[in-house]
């Protein structure tokens, strides 16, 4: 049974709690929720649609012990705080928890830990504040909004595809996205257009111009009669080259900003990753990108002029520290293999903030 005198301190993960425990002392019992407690039945919709989607949680099956064992400690602690992960699900495990520990409002200790440190884990234990209702709204809106649309849209997968199918709402969102580019790939209506080139001599050597239009207004070219006009008209004053143009639907959806985009995700995504390893958390603590910072400065003082090209740079980050042969071991240990792509992901940073431009000797 724990000291009168000690605090409660809950947790998801009972690793994370080990660690924590380490870290506060005697002073603090450590203990592991091992997830949702509470959640809405299987076997029922447990949403009342006609009384504004109230919903209706149940102790998840298999937790009893836990409960039991949680409510104990709470009974016996000084304090009890719910430092369940920082996002809306961690969120919303702690009203559960708030729910079940029967804790009222002005004794609720809501703590969040950015990183698993010791510094960081005894700074916030400092700090409480109550629990983010907003963040808890938004959780149980999506947990709801999964029940609605999967109980009613499964069971026509069921019977039109086939049994164990299952809908969500991220799935029949994308289905009608899916469906709307399809329907608009199917009415695209090719258009004829033409490009008119001059070759132009400016005395110290030649340059290519377009045709843009009059000086009045820009104009299209959007058939050959059009174009024979034109060339018409300056007829004798350049050579001009003619370039019949049929767009496709391969072009008409790609573009530069998709590649920009797919790039700034692929970065957002390194960087969550390796930010939520242990705290689930969205930011990059500051020792970890200033040991980033230290490993892209030896790069770019090892390099005797500038990388042109950016993903050669971020190539050379990754391998400069590490033999070869060690990307290739299947011993290669996935938290290393997270802190090479975490220098390329804060190069990248740098590289969108414009540093490229600069040259270090």
């Amino acid at each position: 049974m724990p000291n009168a005198k000690q605090n409660l301190v809950i947790v998801e993960s009972p690793s994370k709690a080990k660690t924590i425990g380490k870290y506060l002392g005697p002073d603090y019992q450590v203990k592991a929720s091992m997830g949702h407690l509470r959640d809405l039945a299987k076997s029922t919709l447990s949403v009342d649609i006609e009384h504004d989607f109230e919903p209706e949680y149940y102790p998840l099956k298999g937790k009893e012990e836990i409960i039991s064992e949680l409510q104990k400690a709470a009974k016996h602690a000084d304090r009890v705080y719910l430092a369940t992960d920082p996002d809306r699900e961690g969120e919303a495990i702690s009203w559960h928890l708030k729910y079940l520990l029967s804790i009222p409002d002005d004794a609720t200790y809501r703590v969040t830990f950015n990183e698993i440190t010791r510094g960081v884990v005894q700074e916030s234990i400092q700090h409480p504040r109550p629990i983010d209702q907003n963040l808890v709204d938004a959780q149980q809106a999506r947990r709801v909004l999964d029940r609605i649309v999967g109980y009613q849209l499964s069971p026509l997968l069921w019977r039109k595809i086939r049994k164990g199918l299952s809908a969500g709402r991220v799935q029949s969102v994308a289905t009608r996205l899916v469906v709307d580019r399809e329907n608009e790939i199917r009415a695209f209506q090719p258009q004829e257009y033409w490009l008119l080139d001059a070759l132009l001599d400016c005395g110290a050597g030649t340059f290519t111009a377009r045709f843009y239009g009059t000086a009045e207004k820009k104009m299209d070219v959007p058939d050959e009669a059009t174009a024979d006009k034109i060339i018409a008209a300056v007829s004798g004053v350049a050579a001009l080259l003619l370039t019949y143009m049929m767009p496709s639907l391969r072009t008409m959806f790609t573009t530069g900003s998709a590649v920009a985009l797919a790039l700034f995700t692929a970065i957002a995504a390194v960087l969550s990753v390796v930010a939520g390893l242990r705290s689930k958390s969205f930011t990059l603590g500051c020792l970890s990108f200033a040991g980033c910072c230290v490993a892209l400065t030896a790069l770019f003082l090892l390099k005797s002029s500038w990388l042109t090209e950016a993903f050669s740079a971020v190539l050379s980050a990754l391998c400069l520290f590490t033999p070869f042969e060690e990307f290739v071991n299947s011993s290669f240990s996935i938290p290393t293999l997270v802190y090479y792509l975490t220098v390329a992901a804060v190069f990248l940073f740098f590289t969108a903030q414009g540093l490229e431009k600069r040259r270090w000797n």
